[in-house]
C-alpha cells in the first residue's frame, strides 16, 4: 500500500480517489474549499461521453444519480450560419442508443461523496491552504496549514488555477482565447420528441445546447469580451429576440431564459503531465474551448489511464516506479494533444475569414457525407476508439 495525496475536491480529484483507493492505496484528499464550487445563479451542466459513462459505472457512481438529471441524447446537429452548411451525427453511425448524457454537477459531486464515505483508506480533509511542495527522492512531502505530509505519489487535481503548479512554478503555456461563455438555461415553446443536441457556429461564436429536460436546454455560448458584455446586458424580451434569429429555424420559438453567468475562456496544457513523483490530472494539466463539450471528458479520460496504469503498477514488485509514471505521462499526453489539436483547428476553421463560404460549405459537405470518417470521429469524441485500444475488458457494450 503507497501513500496518495490528491489536491482537490472537485469531480477529477474525487474520481481520482475513488480510483486510487480501488488499488489498495491510502489516499488523502487535500480541498481547499469548504464546499463544492458552483456558477453563480444557475445549475452547472456536463455532457458526459461514453468513456466517461463507463468510468462512473465502474466506480459505483453512475447508479447513485438520480435518473431525472441524467438526460440523454443520440444526435448533434451542428450547422454553420455563414457558410450555410450542416454536419449531423447520430448514435445509430456507431451502433449505440446513445452519444452522450447531460447531468448536473452537484448530482454528480453527490454520488461521489456518498461513495467515498464508504471507503476506509480514503481521508477526505477541506479548509486546506497548500503552504510548499517538495518533490525530491529523499523528501516527497506536501505543507498545508504548517503540516508536513509526506507521499509516494500526489496527484493535481485542482483545476485551471492550480495551486500546485503555482507553487512549483510551471509553465502551462496559459493563453486567453479572448472570448468569454455566456451559460443559460432557455426554454423552447414545443418539446422535441428526439434527444438532439445542438451546435450554431456564427464567425467565431459558438451556441452549444444541451438537452436539460421537457424542452429546456442548457446554453453555452462563447462570443467575444466585448459582444458578452452588450449580451448580458440586454433585457430579457431582447435577448429572446436575438436567440429567436438564430435558432428558431432548427428547434423552436424561444420561450423564456435564465440569469446569466460568465467565466473567461482559456487554453492551456502542461508539457508534461509528469514531474517527478507528481502528476496532473483534469484541468490542472490542460483547459480547452467548449465548443465540443470534451473538457471534463478529457478529465475523466486521464482518470481512466489512471487506473490502467495504477492496474500495470501493481503487477511490478516495485508500485509506482519510473515506469508507471512514464506510462501515465504519454499516454495522457498522447490522448490530450490528439483532442486539443482537433478542437483547435474546428474552431479556426469556423471563425477564419480566409477559407470563402461557398468552399467551407463544400468541404464540410464531403465530410457529413463520408460514414466511415463521421464513424471514426464519433468513436473518437465519445471515448469509445480509447475504450477499445487501451481496456483489457469488454466495457463497450451497445446498450451504453
Amino acid at each position: 500500500m503507497k501513500k496518495i495525496v490528491i489536491v482537490g475536491g472537485g469531480i477529477i480529484g474525487l474520481l481520482s480517489a475513488l480510483v486510487s483507493a480501488k488499488h489498495n492505496h491510502k489516499v488523502i484528499i487535500l480541498n481547499e474549499r469548504k464546499t463544492p464550487p458552483k456558477i453563480p445563479y444557475l445549475e452547472r451542466y456536463f455532457a458526459i461521453n461514453l468513456l466517461s459513462k463507463h468510468v462512473l459505472m465502474n466506480l459505483g457512481i453512475w447508479n447513485g444519480i438520480s435518473q431525472k438529471c441524467i438526460n440523454p441524447f443520440n444526435k448533434i446537429i451542428a450547422w454553420d450560419s455563414v457558410a450555410k452548411s450542416v454536419v449531423t451525427f447520430n448514435s445509430q453511425s456507431i451502433s449505440y442508443d446513445y452519444l452522450g448524457y447531460v447531468i448536473k454537477e452537484s448530482e454528480m459531486i453527490k454520488s461521489l461523496l456518498d461513495v467515498i464515505k464508504q471507503k476506509q483508506n480514503i481521508i477526505y480533509k477541506k479548509n486546506v491552504i497548500l503552504n510548499d511542495i517538495q518533490d525530491k527522492p529523499n523528501n516527497y512531502s506536501i505543507t498545508y496549514n504548517n503540516e508536513k505530509l509526506n507521499f509516494d505519489l500526489l496527484i493535481a487535481a485542482d483545476g485551471k488555477s492550480s495551486k500546485v503548479v503555482k507553487i512549483l512554478k510551471l509553465d502551462n503555456n496559459l493563453r486567453s482565447y479572448n472570448q468569454d461563455a455566456l451559460v443559460m438555461n432557455v426554454k423552447f415553446a414545443y418539446r422535441d420528441a428526439e434527444k438532439i443536441s445542438y451546435q450554431r457556429f456564427n464567425n467565431g461564436d459558438v451556441q452549444g445546447l444541451l438537452p436539460i429536460g421537457d424542452n429546456t436546454y442548457n446554453l453555452i455560448w462563447s462570443t467575444s469580451h466585448s459582444n458578452s458584455e452588450k449580451l448580458i446586458k440586454l433585457h430579457k424580451k431582447d435577448l429572446i429576440k436575438i436567440l429567436n434569429q438564430d435558432l428558431s429555424s432548427y428547434i423552436s420559438e424561444v420561450s423564456s431564459v435564465s440569469k446569466i453567468s460568465k467565466f473567461p475562456l482559456t487554453h492551456s496544457h502542461l508539457k508534461s503531465n509528469v514531474i517527478g513523483n507528481i502528476i496532473f490530472i483534469g484541468d490542472a494539466a490542460h483547459t480547452i474551448h467548449p465548443l465540443a463539450g470534451l473538457g471534463l471528458n478529457m478529465g475523466i479520460q486521464d482518470v481512466f489511464v489512471l487506473d490502467i496504469s495504477l492496474e500495470k503498477s501493481s503487477e511490478s514488485p516495485n508500485h509506482m516506479d519510473s515506469n508507471f509514471l512514464r506510462y501515465y505521462g504519454e499516454l495522457c499526453n498522447t490522448q490530450n494533444t490528439k483532442i486539443m489539436n482537433t478542437i483547435n483547428f474546428l474552431k479556426k476553421f469556423y471563425e477564419t475569414t480566409f477559407i470563402p463560404s461557398v468552399i467551407k460549405k463544400s468541404l464540410v459537405g464531403i465530410f457529413n457525407d463520408n460514414a466511415l470518417l463521421k464513424s471514426r470521429i464519433i468513436q473518437e469524441a465519445t471515448g469509445i476508439y480509447t475504450l477499445r485500444n487501451l481496456s483489457s475488458r469488454n466495457y463497450y457494450q451497445t446498450h451504453y
